[in-house]
């Protein structure tokens, strides 16, 4: 049986877009992805609708009468619609506009079941309303963990935690400066030449700006690791110990931890086997909408390791940016935007890389700290990122502009602020195993004897509110602050992976 999907988004005025696409419930055996836009004053009818997802047919035959296509095929380009501006929308939608020949090029065969996800990523992306996405992929021994510390976290505080990702496990203790804002924890960070994101698992996460970003780097890109199932993973080995802390932090009795312990290495057995087994390459895609009045306090614009643009190693030239936004800004007729493109590619143009005078050199760093740490900066390019005319004047560079994250404690918290669209590239005898290994857990888990209510009796468990009460009426109850690893590398935090 066949699934047809038809959507209908106003794009600005009497302008509509209507996209169509369908797979067998099983898989995506094939996919037709059809948009028709109408730029003259229409009245779209629900028959309509539903006649254009009843099939790929329809759709076509929609798409021919939108572009005044004949029974031949050959169009009549003197009455075909005259291109409007386009409105600002979705970055991952420009993106793939305006790199469409490098995208072919690097991801000349993309699985049917990749291209769905991209699909309904992008769609979900533009619905979304005063949030702004940004993407970051895993392999499947990420996303097992992920699951695993969501049963034990649902079952232990018999509460839902519904779509939360935990990318940091609860009592993890986040550092100072990652509540403080971006410009504060670079300003702690960045001084030193080594510093780098890696060093940062519990605070900082890497993501894209766009779906198919960096498609000329691979190592930099979401949608090439999803492909290849993962470019960061989480082994049997990797798993036990940071569950096994994490028990521990919630002082669940030792014949309990033990059991829980025994059937999540069962699982990492099972998921090890399907890796030996399997040629198949599976991962998961996360797609993160963090709302628009608390971007400028959680992001920063980052090039490779997390670094700002005022950092000696670029990666993604600063000016091809600053040009890019100059030409956002004329595409949107938005002339602050413009503005600041230009007069600040203008002032840094000026700047010598050589100059020897110290106190103009210390100058000139200081410009750029100030420039590229901004959350102007940061809301800037994000805003230019979603036409096509910010991407193609980066067209050329090695790598595209990403995005770092600090994981604020209240934000990425269950019933936080920040939410995450999940999307598992794995096939059905995986799912399968996964499902049996995760209720295996949780239900060991949910022998855990704590009965008391959490604080904000009836509610949610909320993130800093975490506890688990102490099986022998000692010690106390573990807070959001209280778990941490003796050495960073065994955090749980080592799941926010770095692309």
């Amino acid at each position: 049986m066949q699934n047809y999907t038809c959507s209908l988004n106003n794009a600005g005025g009497n302008s509509w877009n209507i996209s169509a696409f369908y797979c067998n419930e099983s898989e995506c055996d094939e996919i037709t992805y059809v948009r028709m836009t109408f730029v003259v004053p229409v009245t779209i009818h629900p028959q309509i609708m539903q006649e254009a997802s009843k099939s790929t047919e329809a759709a076509r035959a929609s798409h021919a009468v939108a572009n005044n296509v004949g029974a031949l095929g050959k169009s009549h380009p003197a009455v075909r619609p005259v291109p409007v501006q386009r409105v600002v929308g979705s970055a991952s939608e420009t993106y793939e506009e305006a790199r469409k020949e490098e995208i072919d090029h690097t991801w000349n065969e993309v699985p049917k079941k990749i291209q769905l996800i991209k699909q309904q990523a992008i769609e979900q992306e533009k619905s979304a309303k005063d949030t702004t996405a940004f993407y970051q992929a895993a392999g499947l021994g990420s996303y097992a963990l992920h699951q695993v510390i969501k049963v034990i976290y649902e079952a232990v505080n018999k509460v839902q935690a519904k779509d939360h990702v935990f990318f940091r496990a609860p009592g993890n203790p986040p550092r100072k400066e990652t509540t403080d804002g971006p410009q504060r924890f670079l300003e702690s960070r960045s001084d030193s030449s080594s510093w780098k994101d890696h060093d940062e698992r519990d605070s900082l996460m890497s993501a894209n700006i766009a779906l198919q970003a960096n498609v000329n780097s691979s190592a930099e890109s979401s949608f090439d690791i999803l492909q290849s199932g993962g470019l960061f993973n989480v082994d049997k080995g990797k798993m036990l110990q940071i569950i096994g802390k994490m028990l521990k932090s919630m002082t669940i009795a030792s014949d309990i931890q033990t059991e829980i312990l025994a059937e999540v290495e069962a699982l990492g057995n099972a998921i090890e086997d399907i890796g030996l087994k399997s040629s198949t390459k599976e991962s998961v895609l996360y797609q993160i909408f963090i709302p628009n009045d608390l971007v400028s306090q959680l992001v920063y614009i980052a090039q490779t390791n997390g670094h700002p643009f005022d950092y000696k190693y670029l990666f993604v030239k600063p000016e091809k940016i600053l040009a890019g936004i100059t030409a956002a800004g004329k595409e949107l007729k938005d002339g602050s935007m413009e503005s600041f493109g230009t007069e600040n590619a203008a002032k840094y143009k000026e700047i010598d890389p050589y100059e020897e005078d110290e106190k103009k050199q210390a100058e000139d760093n200081q410009w750029k700290v100030t420039l590229f740490r901004s959350p102007e900066f940061t809301t800037r390019v994000l805003h230019a990122a979603k036409t096509t005319s910010f991407w193609l004047a980066l067209k050329g560079d090695m790598e595209d502009p990403q995005a770092r994250i600090l994981m604020h404690p209240d934000h990425f918290a269950p019933g936080g602020r920040v939410k995450t669209q999940t999307y598992p590239n794995l096939t059905e005898s995986t799912s399968t195993v996964l499902q049996q290994g995760l209720e295996k857990i949780g239900t060991a888990a949910s022998k855990n004897k704590s009965t008391e209510t959490p604080p904000g009796s009836g509610t949610p468990v909320e993130w800093g509110d975490f506890h688990s009460e102490t099986p022998s009426g000692s010690g106390t109850p573990v807070e959001w602050g209280d778990f941490h690893s003796e050495t960073p590398s065994e955090s749980w935090a080592d799941l926010s992976m770095f692309t």
